[in-house]
């Protein structure tokens, strides 16, 4: 876990200023959707789950400085701590995500022009209708009561935030 002594967070005025100065590079860790729905312009994007993969290939280090972005800023803090683990410097993370930087009434831009919902946003209204679904059902079958449970157990799993 990195300290916070070592951990550099940056605001979004701060932020805005090195960008219209270009001197970082935003890195985006989100999912492939969570980019297209709503990105830093010019940000790079490399989800946190592949930075291992690239930082095995020769000449694909990160230069100069780097704000890593993602929803929140936990996986960004995550990915901190794997690219400083493996050396990387300069490295700083945008306090608050994208999620801060809107509310900051900055500018962000659609990769794709579409409107991609976030992965809890897609499997909400699923997980609704199979809990309807299963109290409905066991109107006529009381097993069915059973379905809902299961949705509600698996929906208060613990899963991946940002």
């Amino acid at each position: 876990m990195t300290s916070a002594a070592t951990l550099r967070k940056i605001n979004a005025a701060e932020l805005a200023e090195q960008l219209g100065s270009g001197s970082t590079t935003v890195l985006d860790v989100r999912t492939p959707g969570e980019d297209a729905a709503a990105s830093i312009e010019g940000s790079q994007h490399l989800p946190r789950d592949q930075i291992g993969g690239h930082l095995d290939v020769p000449g694909h280090g990160l230069a100069g400085p780097v704000t890593l972005v993602c929803r929140s800023g936990q996986h960004a803090t995550q990915a901190y701590e794997q690219l400083s683990a493996a050396g990387a410097k300069d490295l700083t993370v945008r306090d608050g995500g994208i999620t801060a930087w809107q509310a900051a009434g900055q500018p962000v831009q659609s990769t794709d022009g579409s409107s991609t919902w976030e992965m809890d946003r897609q499997v909400r209204p699923a997980a609704g209708s199979l809990v309807l679904g299963g109290v409905l059902a066991s109107l006529r079958w009381p097993r069915a009561r059973f379905l809902s449970g299961a949705v509600g157990r698996w929906a208060h799993l613990p899963g991946p935030e940002c």
